[in-house]
Parts: structure tokens; sequence; C-alpha cells
């Protein structure tokens, strides 16, 4: 039974595997696709957290702006950071404002 069923599974991935490349030879080749899909996503270093880290917002806009085809998570992350770091600076100035303000 466990033969049979071996047999079986492995008749049913090599036609798989046959019917994806005759699918995508009839569509530009297994090259084609292969080199499309490594270009779109490439890893980018942990280093393009230091933009955000150091310039706030707009240090977050170019990470994302500049990494966003090659890894396209990493460049929504960058962009968080910034955006979560200038508003926790930007916090105690509009508390800072509102409590002023009441003072008058």
């Amino acid at each position: 039974m466990g033969l049979l069923y071996r047999a079986a599974a492995g008749l049913t991935r090599m036609c798989a595997t046959v019917a994806i490349r005759s699918s995508l030879a009839a569509c530009g080749g297994l090259r084609s696709l292969a080199l499309q899909e490594h270009s779109a996503k490439r890893y980018r270093s942990r280093w393009w957290f230091i933009l955000p880290l150091t310039l706030n917002l707009l240090g977050g806009i170019i990470a994302y702006f500049a990494i966003r085809h090659d890894d396209p998570d990493k460049a929504k992350n960058c962009l968080l950071a910034g955006l979560a770091i200038f508003t926790i600076l930007l916090l105690p100035w509009i508390i800072a404002v509102v409590f002023a303000a009441g003072l008058d």
C-alpha cells in the first residue's frame, strides 16, 4: 500500500511539473520567469533602517522610495518606523503647546 501510494504521489508530482513547465514554455519560458521573480524580490540590508532612525519621517520616505521595488516589506517597515519615531518625538511638543495654551 505504501509503495503504491509513493508511486502515485511521484507520478502526480511529475505530471504537475511537466504541466507547469509546458505552460511556462508557452508564455516565454522558465528562464525569463525566473529572472523576473529574482529581480522583483531582492534582499536589501537592514542598514536601511538607519535612515528612519536618524531623519525620522523624511528618512522613512527616502528609504521607502529607494527600496520599494526590491524589498517591499522592508520598504513599508522603514516608512512605518519613520512615522512612528516622528510621532513619538512630536507628541511631547503637542502636549506642551496644549498645556501652554490652557495656562493663559
